[in-house]
């Protein structure tokens, strides 16, 4: 096949790929490359500044020109900067860019008295996707405004409309969602941001005869909710829904109690019988209209697996935590695959809310990402035992009273630990009973534990775990030996691992050129040493970084703690220590009476340690899919 015989739809494909400059002595190829790699220059056009907008929509301008030449072309327009357009320049972009399929307009970039109203959408008939956000808007009846232009654009399948910086601009009613609907028939994402109005009489009537809008499989929703009974109507407006985000404004308004929209819930035939995936956002004090959603979810049996809840608590509430995490688990415990709970301002806790968790068979993700609260791994994991992934950050991570008499052994195959406390029996324990463990990732961590007096050593004892990837970024260790309130910081890490070294049998008298009997293994232990330390001592809120001591450094080490009793019982001179007890580097031999950390380990592959985290959360991200 010649180059010029190519399907016009895979040459534009080409050109997407292309630079500019090399698109345009492609052009020049031949009659059949011309329109083609013309379409892929003009696939996309950005407008940021009054100038532009003002040179394309003049007459008299040499862009005008071009663009009614070559604006047919153009598949996405973004409108993106702090310029107006008026509805003649309006009217004049949609005459030039007839064949748009997608629209990205920002803030301030309508009009602010008419919004476009006044513009003909009909000749943008053609697009597929809009994103719109409409601020400072002083246009009479909004909503019916903007519903006359959706209704000019039958074929949009993926809408956004966001009210911006102009709250109360948008108020939506159950006609209004109604009226969207039957203009937009092939709706299949919505992304509004906007108010909800309170639900009238009439409006409930109508919630159980409603038209399913069976397109619609992506909702994402932020409101100042009036009304909890608005559940209900989403619940049967979209029963195809499979991904709904839910970002709920604090609203002391509220106009109907949680037991009035529970009643209405009895009459449902269904409720989001397809939904998979809930994202959940919820300001101070709002939390519990999300309560309505567990109770919809247990009658319903709704087949969530995916479940993502940000929410703030007051100090005046620490029980919100606990009541979340049951509620969730309780409702979901026989579907839930994936769960992530983030709060902000949370009161510290006293109790562990691991022992919340109801039994959920089927997690197998957990992402929690609390602040000062108290989890005990083997509780959760026994919960949870079918979970892979586990990351935990401002937990105080430890192993319950009987977590090391138990025998079972549990999935886990990766763990992260940020921002707090765990101890090394955690470590132990994880050891024992997480044998199939192969990805660690540690990020501003103190483990505290016992200091032995004859070795000096802080044991993290992981004997059963074959490490792919251990990251160890931030980590700080502390002795609770004496016990003393904060601990005495140790700043020695060793690493150690056992390696085989095949060894080749002596050859015999007889025969000196080959071996008289098989290779043996001989098994070792690499000892890989590290110190922490500070560059600047003076600092209240230093930061400490770790370096790997060389060879004769790691020898003398050794040595000093072959008899560590004796050489800590010399009293040795006092050195000034920075915040967090860390020493310069050249005062590293003062480090040694406060003993080291031994870290053992079956198999380490790849190793990260230090004070700075070399490796992204789009890394262990995107491991964590792979698992």
């Amino acid at each position: 096949m010649l180059a010029s015989d190519l399907p016009f739809e895979i040459l534009v494909h080409i050109g997407k790929y292309l630079r500019l400059k090399h698109r345009l002595p492609c052009i020049l190829v031949c009659q059949a490359w011309k329109t083609p790699f013309q379409e892929s220059m003009w696939s996309k056009i950005r407008i940021t500044d009054q100038k532009e907008i003002n040179g394309i929509c003049n007459i008299f301008d040499d862009k005008y020109i071009t663009y009614e030449r070559y604006g047919r072309h153009v598949r996405k327009l973004i409108l993106d900067g702090e310029f107006r357009i008026s509805n003649r320049q309006l009217f004049t972009l949609q005459q030039h860019f007839k064949g748009l399929k997608g629209l990205y307009m920002q803030k301030y970039c309508l009009s602010h008295v008419s919004f476009g109203s006044a513009a003909d959408w009909t000749l943008w008939s053609t697009l597929r996707e809009l994103k719109i956000r409409l601020d400072l808007i002083r246009v009479f009846d909004n909503e019916m405004e903007l519903l006359k232009i959706l209704s000019c654009l039958p074929r949009l399948e993926n809408l956004g409309i966001d009210q911006g910086e102009n709250p109360g601009s948008l108020v939506f009613t159950l006609e209004h969602f109604e009226l969207l609907h039957q203009h937009l028939p092939q709706l299949r994402d919505a992304s509004l941001a906007l108010e909800l109005d309170a639900i009238s009489n009439d409006d409930l009537r109508r919630i159980r005869s409603t038209t399913p809008a069976k397109n619609l499989v992506t909702f994402n929703l932020s409101s100042d909710v009036k009304d909890n009974r608005w559940l209900c109507y989403f619940a049967q407006k979209y029963p195809n829904l499979s991904v709904f985000n839910w970002i709920l404004i604090k609203n002391d308004n509220i106009q109907q109690s949680s037991n009035d929209a529970v009643s209405i819930f009895s009459g449902l035939p269904y409720a989001f019988p397809n939904l998979s995936a809930i994202q959940m956002y919820t300001e101070e004090d709002a939390d519990l209209q999300h309560f309505l959603l567990w109770k919809l979810f247990r009658k319903f049996k709704v087949p969530l697996n995916n479940l993502k809840y940000t929410f703030s608590a007051s100090h005046d509430s620490p029980e919100l935590l606990p009541t979340i995490i049951h509620e969730c688990t309780h409702s979901l415990s026989s579907t839930l695959t994936t769960l992530t709970i983030i709060t902000a301002h949370q009161p510290a806790m006293t109790r562990d809310i691991s022992a919340y968790f109801d039994y959920c068979i089927h997690l197998i993700n957990l992402n929690l990402v609390v602040a000062d609260a108290q989890v005990s791994i083997d509780v959760l994991l026994t919960q949870c035992p079918s979970l892979i992934r586990l990351r935990l950050s401002g937990v105080t991570l430890s192993v319950g009273s009987e977590g090391m008499k138990q025998q079972v052994q549990h999935k886990l195959r990766m763990l992260q630990i940020a921002y707090k406390t765990t101890t090394a029996n955690t470590f132990n324990y994880i050891s024992l009973h997480c044998r199939q463990l192969k990805y660690m990732n540690l990020t501003d961590v103190l483990v505290t534990g016992s200091i032995s007096p004859e070795t000096g050593s802080l044991c993290l004892s992981m004997p059963h775990t074959h490490f792919e990837i251990l990251h160890m970024h931030g980590v700080r260790f502390c002795s609770s030996n004496n016990g003393a309130h904060h601990g005495v910081p140790v700043n020695f890490i060793v690493l150690s691992q056992p390696t085989a070294v095949l060894q080749k049998p002596k050859p015999t008298k007889l025969i000196k050129t080959f071996f008289s009997g098989k290779p043996t293994t001989k098994r070792s232990i690499q000892y890989t040493w590290f110190h922490i330390f500070s560059n600047d001592i003076k600092l209240e809120n230093d930061a400490y970084l770790m370096r790997v001591l060389d060879n004769k450094e790691a020898k003398y080490a050794k040595n000093y703690f072959r008899q560590f009793r004796r050489n800590t019982s010399t009293i040795s001179a006092k050195v000034e220590r920075s915040y967090h007890g860390q020493l310069t580097m050249c005062n590293w031999k003062h480090d040694l009476s406060q003993g080291y950390v031994n870290l053992m380990c079956a198999y380490i592959g790849e190793c990260s340690v230090g004070y700075k985290n070399m490796f992204s959360k789009t890394f262990w991200s995107e491991l964590a899919e792979n698992i």
